[in-house]
C-alpha cells in the first residue's frame, strides 16, 4: 500500500471537511509529497487519533489535520531530521502563513 503525506487546499470545492462522503473526499494537493511517507503517515494519524491536533478521517483511507503553517512547522520539526524538515519547510514558504491548510495523510490507489 502506498501512503503519502502532503499539504492540501481547504478551499478545494470538491472537498467537504464537515460532511464528506468518504468517496474521494481528499483536498487537492498543493505541495510535494513529504519525505518518509510511511512513518510520517503513522505520525500524523496517531496525532489525529489521540486528539493532539485538530483533524479527522475524511475518506476511507485519508485523515486530514487542520493547521496553520506555524503549527505544521512546530509539529514536523520535532519529527523530521534537519534535512527532511528543510524540504518540507521550503514548500511551506510558498503558502500564505495566515491561512489554515490541510495536512493530509492518505492511502494512494
Amino acid at each position: 500500500m502506498e501512503l503519502e503525506v502532503f499539504i492540501g487546499d481547504l478551499e478545494d470545492d470538491l472537498f467537504d471537511y464537515e460532511n464528506g462522503d468518504y468517496n474521494g473526499n481528499i483536498p487537492k494537493r498543493i505541495s510535494i509529497f513529504f519525505p518518509k511517507s510511511h512513518s510520517t503517515f503513522d505520525f500524523i494519524f496517531q496525532k489525529i487519533r489521540d486528539k493532539e491536533i485538530e483533524g479527522k478521517q475524511t475518506d476511507w483511507g485519508a485523515w486530514v489535520a487542520l493547521l496553520y503553517l506555524h503549527e505544521m512547522k512546530d509539529l514536523l520539526k520535532g519529527f523530521y531530521n534537519e534535512a527532511d524538515f528543510k524540504v518540507v519547510e521550503k514548500e511551506m514558504t510558498k503558502l500564505d502563513a495566515n491561512k489554515k491548510y490541510a495536512l493530509v495523510a492518505c492511502e494512494m490507489i
